[in-house]
């Protein structure tokens, strides 16, 4: 695509104009123990978004071509359809203007051959399980991401990476119980599966085999979240904070919240969007914005919501992140005996699309630990949590130093005062 073609095709239109070109391959061998099936995927996805804006109406188009005799062809095709939409003084194209491009590829896609697949399967399928336990399912998958910005102030951005990603769930089956447990890793580089990552997915699976009824009453108690459940919780915490989704009602976080104390001042939140060897890295927003290290939460106060431009000049603020964050980092003082005055170790909650987004409000049901001495004690299943995630964050009494790195969102497990337990 030439770039005097493309400065000679929206002249035509006297339009403004932003693109997006986004070209994605990836190859995946996937198992599936049930029906010893194996199957593998070696995708290309291509996608070019063009943001069209005249006269403060927009209008947005997506092809899977970015030649440029297709791209004239659409526009004269829909053209006319931008005085369906509505005239909003906000509907401008970002200004950027500079160049900028960064290569993060650690890897060649085209290299990965099924010999190094195969090997992947086999050490997950050649491990000696413990008696009943059996594999369910497993995949690995490696992906090479390339994006393309071009705008009508003839701003050029480039950006491409690599990233790896595997996953293993086994299950657990007696005349007894059953149960299953899994866990994912991802990276930026070329991992490989290793029998360790297999044994301690086992290891955790072994640990719930035996499942107690509670003796405890329903009632407020001190309780632990294991990392992975943190996780969840912030990412709908995160969510509350989209600029649209205030703007629009639907957060259970107002406007009049910014810059206001909102959870523990034993927490603050941080959005950095370059940790090496992180595949959820991103130099540019969906607007294509430079990123960089942003205060979410700063001891305890919000400092940031996420914007994208026109949010941002409705909120008479600074464009952020359109439309969310990258590698969402924990700050505080770790205390590796968190568990010292929790009760319980929830392990896995259930059901995280039933918060109700506008208040905030939760009724989760999932399976803990007993804590007895510092130590995980006996298991138990089928016990609820009810509250308000924006309550629970209120109610921090330490973190632990088991940070979570498998994730957009960066945490250790949280140690929560005065939660209320249903068994």
């Amino acid at each position: 695509m030439e770039e005097q073609n493309l400065k000679n095709l929206f002249l035509k239109f006297n339009i403004n104009w932003y693109i997006n070109i986004f070209n994605n391959s990836s190859k995946t061998i996937s198992y599936t123990a049930l029906w010893d099936e194996t199957s593998f995927q070696n995708n290309i996805e291509k996608e070019t978004k063009i943001i069209l804006i005249k006269d403060w109406k927009k209008l947005c188009l997506k092809t899977k071509d970015s030649n440029y005799d297709n791209l004239e062809k659409l526009i004269e095709a829909n053209i006319d359809f931008i005085n369906l939409t509505n005239v909003d003084e906000e509907n401008l194209v970002p200004e950027i203007k500079e160049n900028e491009e960064f290569d993060e590829k650690k890897f060649d896609i085209n290299a990965i051959n099924a010999e190094f697949l195969q090997k992947q399967l086999n050490t997950i399928k050649s491990y000696s399980y413990a008696k009943n336990v059996n594999m369910e399912s497993m995949s690995y998958s490696v992906e090479d991401e390339e994006r393309v910005f071009i705008n009508s102030f003839w701003s050029i951005k480039k950006y491409s990476k690599t990233s790896c990603f595997y996953y293993l769930e086994l299950f657990y089956n007696s005349p007894q119980t059953s149960d299953t447990d899994y866990e994912m890793k991802s990276c930026a580089n070329l991992a490989e599966i290793s029998v360790d990552f297999v044994k301690n997915i086992e290891k955790k699976l072994l640990d719930k085999t035996n499942p107690q009824k509670a003796e405890i009453e329903s009632q407020k108690h001190t309780i632990t979240l294991k990392n992975k459940v943190v996780v969840s919780f912030l990412e709908e915490l995160m969510w509350s904070l989209f600029g649209e989704n205030i703007r629009q009602k639907m957060s259970f976080i107002k406007k009049d919240q910014i810059w206001q104390k909102i959870i523990s001042d034993k927490l603050s939140l941080v959005s950095n969007p370059q940790i090496p060897n992180s595949c959820y890295n991103k130099r540019f927003d969906w607007e294509w914005f430079s990123t960089e290290k942003l205060d979410i939460i700063n001891n305890w106060v919000l400092k940031n919501i996420f914007l994208d431009y026109k949010n941002s000049l409705k909120f008479n603020l600074r464009p952020t992140w359109n439309p969310t964050f990258s590698n969402l980092e924990v700050v505080w003082e770790f205390d590796k005996n968190y568990l010292k005055k929790s009760s319980f170790l929830f392990t896995n909650l259930m059901a995280f699309h039933n918060i109700d987004s506008t208040t905030g409000k939760f009724a989760l049901e999932g399976e803990w630990f007993e804590i007895k001495s510092w130590k995980i004690d006996k298991f138990v299943k089928n016990v609820s949590i009810s509250w308000n995630v924006l309550d629970l964050f209120q109610n921090i009494e330490c973190l632990g130093d088991d940070i979570y790195i498998n994730s957009n969102v960066r945490t250790p497990s949280i140690t929560f005062a005065n939660q209320y337990i249903v068994v």
